[in-house]
Order: structure tokens, then sequence, then C-alpha cells
């Protein structure tokens, strides 16, 4: 018995000996697979690690010596508001000591916007990058850059050449930004990739063009295979809108946009059958569709801006012109804008205003002569061709009854990563970065073909080629270049006719009251034989362009009598007033019938629009209003927060106040016949007491639609509407026509928007500033204003923006959730995010004068949350509150806080500590 259990004590040992040596094998055998794959992984995707000083080390005497050459002859004011006032031997010195101001501010940001331009932003954000890195590459920016920056011209205005000038104020521009990256390494978070250059700064102009026009949208369309919408995104261009003059100015009718009918008749079907039993909707109401056709998209398309030009006879003793120059762009991030003062000292460029990170010139502002605003427009300047294929030969397409080769090459898209949570950080801390940045980075093959038609990309519906206006160039920088030098309108509108930039309509002023619009395109000069509207055949090459109207095609209009211009992203048919007073015709609006269809150029009038134009116009049919003062340009027509009563806004809450009727009438049949209360509950939406006060509050503020801060009414009505507005609406999404239905989007998000008001304030009956509000560092302040008003903010839940959820897609989720994230409160992300209003005094004895007015939602400082101008000018912004701006020098140097030369301020560093 005992040598039993001896035998069988022996044998588990042995058992358990035996497994442990197969655990171990197996760890061993997992362990140098693990090896293997890895040792694999890494060549095959050549994992790497990302060393972000070292290489700035081995470079920064030398860029050192290179920022010493400009530094000694820039001088940098700092006024009150922390506004760098540049001054500069020549404009070299300038365009280098405006790198180096805005680095100061914002050096990060300027890293990230020249590595996308470049195409290695991937490497520096993680994979979440990585597909700016494939379109750069798969539209050949750094080809275009190379090609423009070697055809280089000293005075010729052929859009196709950068001048050498502007070539040497671009290298200018890159040394300011390498020398401040010389002395200060631990802001250089992306080190790797220094040092910048002018192609960099050049190639930066092309890169934003890529996204005013969308082209990352429609890349991703194709690659989804959604054909379909990229034909109804194309034709919804050509859709008819009504402007009409009963609609701009006596307002009897103003339907949102006509449709065609048949696309309706579609949606109709789709609402009857997916709503037979609950519906009490009108489905033949075809405008309820196209109003709900697109999420409201703050971030994404709220790029819109307003612009006015006054000219002196419509002013206050007839002694002024004036210039509105207001864009609404994010604030903050690689589109916000930046405010600056450039003044050289060999020439005459004395200008202030703003740019975008990566700009070495002013982009939208004013000189002591002349000031301009943009406002984005959409020409149709994007085609996407369908080519010709056959299976059988990959990589070949058919032209003409000929085969064409595909020109392909292989490219690598480096894409960083960071080690998670704590030790990721401790990682990246090791190496001096600020914010945990990827330290280790990989690269992914990919293969990019191009066509006679423009870079291709295969979708699952086939081949498919995109072609834009100015794809091949990249000189924009001379564009506004010469722009801030333009002394006059001559000038001026001889920089605009070289045509070197894509879109944007532009409104100018200048001291000899001037006033002028022009609807900015580089229009293709396409084949009149063909439909260019939605998805063109590439089988033949008749349907290839390359070559553009000419400017004197473009619509423009100079001095109009009625005194006054706009542009609030509208129509060009509609940019001042008119009357017929007195056998005379003031109507000197341009003519929709002189402009091609196929140029797609937009018929709409938005809210901005329309309230500029009843504003600007007298309330009588004969007199325009001749009493513009300063304070009420700047207080009443810039800030106005009222929605027209044609507005979208106003006809969608007047629907939903109709429905609410109807449902009210069908509910007391349905109540007399129908016991079971969920469903009495379910088809009564309008019946409790709280959507009843809902409503009337509604009611009462479509009679008086106003933004301000202590409308009571207001905060419900903005708030349902809010996810249903159309910003852009010549970018619908013509996906959405056939799908929306009010029942299941506007009922239901309004009943959760006064749920989430009772839950979150106890009444729904609050301050509009209790709800939209401006949230940076530590202050929460309360706002006016709205989407689509003059005043323009678009705010969205600020909890939704998140790493998981960009900007871009919180609306969506804002649709769902109403106000119940963060407290029932918006933050504002889009509008008004820089605003420069300017004044040109006439005085009697012939001479003119420049005053100037700005405010900057935040501050001069982006990043820096330490700084007190992080957040300095919120508080004005709130209030509508403008501050002078500094343009005469005796005025600059009263306001000083601070001046020094780039790299001096690490002298005055040093001299601090050793005096302590």
């Amino acid at each position: 018995m005992e040598k039993n259990k001896q035998v069988t004590k022996l044998i588990a040992n042995e058992n358990k000996t035996s497994t442990k040596k197969l655990l171990c094998y197996w760890f061993i055998a997992i362990l140098i697979g693990t090896i293997a794959c890895s040792i694999a992984l890494i060549k095959v995707y050549n994992v790497r690690f990302i060393d972000p000083r070292a290489h700035l080390f081995s470079i920064s005497s030398t860029l050192l010596k290179q920022g010493q050459l400009y530094s000694s002859d820039v001088e940098i004011i700092r006024d009150e508001w922390g506004i760098p006032h540049i001054t500069g031997k020549t404009d070299l010195h300038v365009a280098f000591g405006l790198a180096y101001a805005h680095a100061e501010d914002d050096f990060e940001t300027l890293q990230l916007v020249f590595a996308a331009a470049r195409g290695c932003v991937g490497e520096i954000e993680g994979p979440r990058a990585a597909p700016n890195d494939y379109l750069v590459e798969l539209f050949g920016l750094k080809k275009v850059t190379e090609t423009t920056y070697s055809q280089m011209s000293f005075n010729s205005t052929d859009a196709q050449f950068l001048r050498q000038d502007v070539r040497e104020l671009c290298e200018a521009y890159a040394s300011g930004l390498n020398y401040f990256a010389a002395l200060h390494p631990e802001r250089a978070t992306a080190a790797h990739i220094l040092p910048f250059t002018g192609k960099d700064v050049t190639s930066g102009f092309a890169h934003k063009m890529l996204f005013f026009l969308h082209i990352d949208g429609l890349v991703k369309h194709l690659h989804e295979g959604n054909i379909n919408y990229i034909e109804q995104l194309r034709n919804v261009k050509n859709m008819s809108f009504n402007t009409n003059e009963s609609c701009l100015i006596e307002s009897t009718n103003c339907p949102i946009l006509l449709q065609d009918e048949e696309i309706f008749k579609k949606s109709n079907n789709n609402n009857n059958n997916n709503n037979n039993n609950n519906n009490d909707l009108n489905n033949n109401d075809y405008q309820t569709n196209v109003l709900l056709n697109s999420m409201h998209d703050p971030m994404r398309h709220g790029q819109g801006s307003n612009a006015f030009a006054v000219s002196k006879n419509l002013t206050f003793q007839k002694k002024s012109t004036f210039l509105n120059i207001n864009s609404h762009q994010p604030w903050e991030g690689p589109a916000a804008w930046y405010e600056a003062h450039l003044i050289s000292n060999s020439s005459n460029w004395n200008i202030v205003g703003s740019l975008f990170p990566g700009s070495p010139i002013i982009l939208h502002g004013h000189n002591r002569n002349l000031g301009w605003a943009h406002t984005i427009n959409r020409p149709d300047v994007v085609d996407v061709f369908k080519l010709v294929t056959d299976n059988l030969k990959p990589n070949y397409y058919l032209v003409d009854g000929q085969w064409e080769q595909l020109e392909c090459r292989k490219i690598l898209i480096n894409v960083g990563f960071r080690l998670p949570g704590i030790f990721g950080q401790f990682i990246s801390s090791i190496f001096g970065l600020i914010d945990p940045k990827p330290i280790f980075a990989f690269s992914v093959p990919k293969t990019i073909c191009s066509s006679i038609f423009g870079p291709t990309i295969q979708s699952p519906k086939g081949l498919f080629a995109i072609r834009y206006s100015s794809m091949d160039i990249a000189t924009a920088v001379q564009h506004w270049y010469d722009l801030n030098k333009a002394q006059n309108f001559e000038s001026f509108e001889q920089t605009l006719s070289q045509l070197r930039v894509p879109i944007l309509n532009t409104i100018y002023a200048d001291e000899k009251d001037n006033i002028f619009y022009l609807y900015g395109a580089r229009m293709p000069k396409r084949n009149p034989k063909f439909d260019y509207s939605g998805i063109i055949l590439a089988n033949t090459k008749q349907v290839l362009w390359n070559e553009y109207e000419p400017y004197e095609k473009l619509p423009r209009l100079k001095n109009p009598k009625t005194n006054f211009l706009q542009n609030c992203n509208s129509s060009p048919f509609r940019s001042t007033g008119s009357r017929t007073c007195f056998n005379e015709n003031l109507n000197e609006n341009l003519k929709r019938s002189n402009y091609p269809s196929t140029w797609g150029i937009e018929d709409i009038v938005t809210n901005r629009a329309l309230r500029a134009l009843e504003l600007f116009s007298a309330p009588n049919n004969c007199q325009f209003n001749d009493s513009i003062t300063w304070e009420k340009f700047r207080d009443l027509m810039k800030y106005d927060m009222i929605y027209s009563k044609h507005a979208p806004i106003i006809r969608l809450l007047s629907m939903l106040i109709s429905r609410a009727q109807q449902n009210s009438f069908k509910c007391t049949k349905f109540t007399n016949t129908q016991k079971n209360q969920n469903l009495i509950a379910l088809n009564c939406w309008s019946q409790t007491e709280e959507i009843k006060i809902a409503l009337q509050t509604i009611e009462r503020w479509i009679n008086n639609p106003s933004t301000d801060p202590d409308n009571t009414d207001a905060t419900v009505a903005i708030v349902t509407a809010l996810p249903f507005l159309q910003y852009d609406f010549w970018e619908a999404d013509p996906s959405q026509l056939a799908l929306v239905n009010f029942d299941t989007t506007v009922i239901p998000h309004f009943i959760k928007v006064v749920k989430n008001l009772k839950k979150y304030h106890g009444t729904i009956n609050i301050p509009w500033s209790i709800v939209n509000r401006l949230k940076r560092g530590k202050l929460n302040l309360g706002l006016g204003g709205g989407p689509d008003i003059l005043h323009a903010v678009y705010g969205i839940p600020s909890s939704l923006i998140t790493d998981w959820m960009p900007p871009y897609e919180a609306p969506k989720a804002f649709a769902s959730f109403g106000l119940e994230i963060d407290h029932g409160t918006l933050q504002g992300i889009v509008g008004d995010s820089y605003v420069l209003l300017v004044r040109w005094d006439h005085h009697e004895n012939g001479t003119t004068t420049v005053h100037s007015e700005a405010i900057h939602s935040y501050g001069s400082a982006p990043i820096d949350k330490s700084s007190k101008h992080y957040n300095d000018q919120s508080i004005k912004f709130t209030k509508r509150q403008l501050r002078r701006v500094w343009f005469e020098q005796n005025d600059i140097l009263i306001h000083a806080s601070r001046k020094y030369q780039p790299g001096s301020e690490l002298r005055e560093t040093f001299f601090n500590n050793k005096s302590k």
C-alpha cells in the first residue's frame, strides 16, 4: 500500500515536471515567435524609434547662424493685448519677425501645419492624421511645389510662376521658425522634421485649398463607393434657389430651395411606407425634406464669413467709408485667426489684420489706403471623372479608342504611435516633450495612380479621377503678398486678375471711397458639348480641360448707386439692394442670366445676407438708409442678433407649430376612440403641459426672433432647430433628402430638448446666455448670437469633442443626446473668431485718416494657459465690444507692453534670473 502511494506520488511529480517543461517550451516558442514576428514586422513596416531632439541638436548651430542674419534688424512690440507689431529693415526681416512672434505664441500648431503640408503629420499625430498624408501624396503637392519653385520669374503675372522676391520672403519666414526652434528646443515637438523651408510655406497654401474645396470628403466617398451621394452632391450645386425680389426685400414667399420634384416623390413614398401607422404629417410637403436634408456641422462646414463695404454717401454726414472684415473660423487650431501688424522700413508694406498659422503675410485686413475681406463661395471648380476600364487589362483605361496606362508609384505613409498611459508620458518626458507624442513610427506601403484626367481612386464602383482648379500651381502666397502691398484699387484688382486662388469672394473698400465686390473663381474652361453637372464619363479627351476662364468674365460690381455691398456666403446676384423709385431703376445687382449655369454659381441667400440687405435698406421704398453712424455700423449692424422672418429657422419652427396644431386636432379624435394610454401618449406628443408651454414660447419667439443673451424665449427655439440648420446650403447632403421625416427627427429632438431644459435648468424659459457659453481656461461666459446670425456663434456640447469623436462628428451625436450632456449648455467653437471694422474718415482739406477696431474670441496666446493673453479678449468678445487697433507708430509705443528683438527674451530671462 505504501509502495503504491510512492509510485503514485512519483508519477504525479513526473507529470508536474512534464507540465512545467511543456509550459516552458510553449513559453519559449511563443517568445521566439513573438520576437520573430516583431523582427519581421519591424523589417516589413520599418518600425523605428523617433528621437525628436537628436536631429535638432545636429543642425541647431546652422539654424542659429541663418537666424542671426535677420534677428538684429527686427523689432517686435507687443501692445497691451499681446498683439505683435513687427518692424523690419526689409520685407524679408518682417516675415522673419512674424514667424518668430507667431512661434512664441503657438509653435506647436505651426509645426503641425507644416508637417501636414509636407505629408508627414501622421508620424507626429498618429493614425488619425495619416489620411492627410495620403492626400498630399495622391495629389502630388510636393511635385507641384517643386515645379512652382523652379518656375520663378522676377516680374511675371502668369499664375504658374512664383516671383523671386516671394520665394525669398517664404525662405525668410521659414528661417524665423527654425531660429525659434534652435533657441527653444523644448518647444520643438516635431524637431525631427526640421528645418522648415520656403517650399513648406508655399505648399501650405496649396494644402489648405484641398480642404476649402472639400476634396478630402470627395476622396473618402469615392473610396467607400458612395457614388450616388457624389452624383447628388454635384447636382445640388445646380438646383434653383428662390431668390426673387419679393423674397429678398418685401419677402412674401421664400422656399428654401426648389428641388427636382422627382427626388421628393421618392422621399414621400419612403415616408409613407415607413410611417403608415403613426405619421400625422403631410408627407407631400417636400420643402420640409429639403429643409432638413443635413445635420448642422459647425466645425466642418462652419467656415463662413460676413463682409460689408459702405461708401460715404450712406454714412452720417457723408464723411466716412466703412468696411466690415468678419470671418467665421474655428476658435482654435490650424484654421484659427492670428492677429499681427507688419511694417517694413524699405517698402510700403504696413498692414494690420489676421492670418492662419503658416502664412508669412496678412490674409485679410487693411493698410493706410485700402482693406479687404474674404468670404467662402462655392463655384463648380471640381470635376469627378469615371474612367473606362477592363478587368482583363488592369492599370489601363480606354480613351478615344486607345488604352492608356495609369502612372502608378509606391509610397510609404509613416504613422507614429505612443506608449499608453503614465509610462508613455514618462518616456516622452525623458525626451523633453511637453505633451506626449509618438516616439515610435512604422511605414504603411500604398500604391497611388494618376491618369491624364487627374489622380485616380479605385472605388468599389470603378476607377475615378478627380480634377480641381489650381491643382497644378502653388502660387497663392504671391496673391496675398501682392494684395498686402497694393496701395490703390488698380493695383489691387491687377493682383486679383491673375487668378492664383481657385475660390473666394472679396469685398473691398479704400480711402478714395471705392467699394468693390468680386466673385472670385479660377473657373475651368469646359467643353460646352458635355454635361459636367454630375460624374463625367472619361471616354474621350474632349472632356478634359486645362485652361481657365478669364478674370473679365467673373461676376464683379464696383461703386453701386445703392452705396453698399455685402456678401455673407450668399448669391453674388444679391450683393446689394434694389429699388424702383420715381421711374429710376436702382437695381444694380448682377444678373444670373449673364453667367453660364455650368459654372455652378450658388443662388442661396443666408439669413446673414437677408439681414444685411434689410439693415442697409430704408423702411420705405425709395430711400436707402443714409444716416449710418460708426456706432450704428458697429453695434447694430455688425452685431445684429435677429433672424429675418424669412430665415430657414423661422420656417422650420413654424412647421413644428403647424404639426403640433395638426397633432392636437387628431389627438382629440384619437383619445375618444382609444383606451391604451401608451398609444395615446405616443400619438398625442403635443398635449403635455411642458410641450404646450414650449410651443407657446417658440411661437412668441417667432414673432421676435432675437438671439439677445437675455432673451428667455430663444433657448428652446434655437436648440430645437440647431442640429437641422443647414449652414452651407449649397453643401446639402442629398443622401438625406429621401430619408428625413419630421416625425423621426425634429419632433423627437424637440421633446428631448424640452425634457433636458427642465432637467438641468428647471424651466425652458431661461436666458439664452445661460445655455450659449464661451469656455476658455477658467472663464465660462454667457453669449448672445447664434447660427447664421450676423453675430455668428456655433456651439455644441463640449464633452462631445474628444479623441474618439472629432468636432465634425459631434453635431450628429448632439442630435441624439439633445442637451443631456454638459448639464444643458453649449460651448461656442466656431463663428465670430476675429472681427475687424475699418473706417476711412474724409476731411475737408482732402486728406483721409484710417481708424479700426477689432476683437478676437480668445486672445493672442492660443495655447499658453499661463499667459494673460490666453483669454483676455473673451470678456469684451461676449459683451460685443471691440478694442482699438494701434496703427500709428506713436500709438503703438504708448500702448507697448514689451519691446524686443527675436532671441533677446533668452538674454532677458538669463539676466533676470541672475539678478535674483
